[in-house]
């Protein structure tokens, strides 16, 4: 059973989980899981915070409650690694909406990268 203190574990798991499919091939589960990997830490984190996010923008409020907690802003002129890492996994997320016909695999391969930076940032202080 996956609980708030098991979830940041789950995301690891999640991302070896997503470049092993990556490696064997499949860019549609590697994009799923690796996605599902960023998903479970901004989760595990919200939860852990005490944070209720609003359902219809769920990721991306706990994305900029992390951005203010860490006291970061992003924008054109000024980009930042929790930025970058969201921007990523949410490019797999689409990725898998579109069944894997958006990205390569090189370009899943980088984007699950930043997946891992993502769940670094998303750890408890």
């Amino acid at each position: 059973m996956t609980t708030v203190a098991t979830k940041p574990a789950t995301a690891e798991e999640l991302y070896a989980e997503g470049m092993s499919l990556l490696d064997s091939g499949d860019t549609l589960g590697a994009s799923e899981t690796l996605w599902a990997a960023a998903a479970t830490a901004m989760e595990a984190y919200a939860e852990m915070r005490g944070w209720v996010p609003g359902p219809s923008k769920f990721y991306f409020e706990i994305f900029k409650l992390r951005l203010d907690e860490l006291g970061l802003h992003s924008g054109p002129d000024t980009p930042n690694p929790v930025s970058s890492s969201y921007t990523a996994a949410l490019a797999l997320e689409g990725n898998a909406w579109e069944h894997g016909e958006l990205l390569t695999e090189d370009e899943i391969r980088r984007f699950g990268k930043r997946v891992l930076d993502l769940i670094d940032h998303f750890k408890a202080d």
